[in-house]
């Protein structure tokens, strides 16, 4: 039977050998801990090369998804990370191994209801938002009353409270350009719910293509189909990729194992 990859911890075997790898100290501030736990897990790249392979080699949705054990020893090993509903789920396992109450929740993106997840830990009994995907890596409180804005090390972020708090709407600044992204569901999402979209999604558009991003320093690398961008604060670079040139490119500029990312995309390109 699939494990279920929101089964809360057992133990805290996982969680240890992460602190050890990004050397993390578990003494402290508990807050501060579990904002540089989540700051170091905006390293993990979003990739669905990982999600390519599983589905060929699993067969069906349920035993393709990969638990966050499966997910942080695939890091050690060979640099991937996973899509948000992977690593929305290996965060939060973390986070509760840390002590902490958290839960997934869903959002809406342009192109479909449901098509991101994220997460909420209660900190004082209040909800507050994680979205490491998109850098929002210190705990924001989600009872806004007015509009937050978070500078990351490539863009800057707007979060404006909608519908009395119960959507959160999320817009990026670019070279002062403001572009809408999504809109976060407040409330957190049964697991079940949770898990049924995550299956879906195996089937959706975008697993027909490769699509990478990663945050490195000051720059985020973007790669979706043939084209990689390149975002900081001053600019974007936009650069084609020729075919015989992919697998080369995405293992220089997200350094995962050539193996692994040959291997996803011939999957992706027999299966477009």
């Amino acid at each position: 039977m699939p494990k279920n990859p929101l089964a809360p911890p057992t133990d805290d075997d996982l969680l240890k050998r992460y602190l050890s790898h990004f050397s993390l100290k578990e003494s402290g501030n508990k807050r501060e801990l579990l904002h540089r736990l989540a700051k170091t897990f905006a390293l993990l790249p979003y990739e669905n090369l990982t999600k390519a392979i599983r589905i060929v080699d699993e067969g069906s949705p349920e035993r393709a998804r990969r638990d966050p054990k499966r997910v942080i020893q695939d890091h050690f090993s060979t640099k991937t990370g996973g899509t948000c509903f992977s690593l929305s789920a290996t965060l939060i396992y973390l986070i509760r191994s840390l002590g902490w109450n958290a839960e997934p929740i869903l959002a809406n993106r342009k192109y479909g209801d449901n098509t991101h997840s994220a997460i909420i830990v209660w900190i004082d009994r209040r909800p507050h938002l994680l979205d490491p995907g998109y850098l929002i890596v210190d705990p924001l409180p989600l009872d806004l009353e007015e509009p937050q804005k978070i500078e990351t090390s490539f863009n800057k972020l707007i979060l404006s409270p909608r519908r009395k708090g119960d959507e959160i709407v999320l817009h990026t600044v670019q070279q002062g350009k403001r572009t809408y992204r999504l809109t976060f569901k407040t409330q957190p999402v049964d697991a079940g719910d949770f898990l049924e979209v995550w299956d879906s999604s195996f089937g959706w558009d975008m697993m027909r293509y490769p699509v990478l991003t990663q945050v490195r320093g000051k720059e985020q690398y973007y790669l979706q189909k043939n084209r990689i961008q390149i975002r900081n604060h001053r600019e974007v670079s936009h650069q084609k990729i020729e075919t015989d040139e992919m697998v080369q490119q995405i293992v220089a500029c997200f350094g995962m194992d050539r193996e692994i990312v040959a291997r996803a995309i011939d999957i992706l390109k027999k299966g477009s």
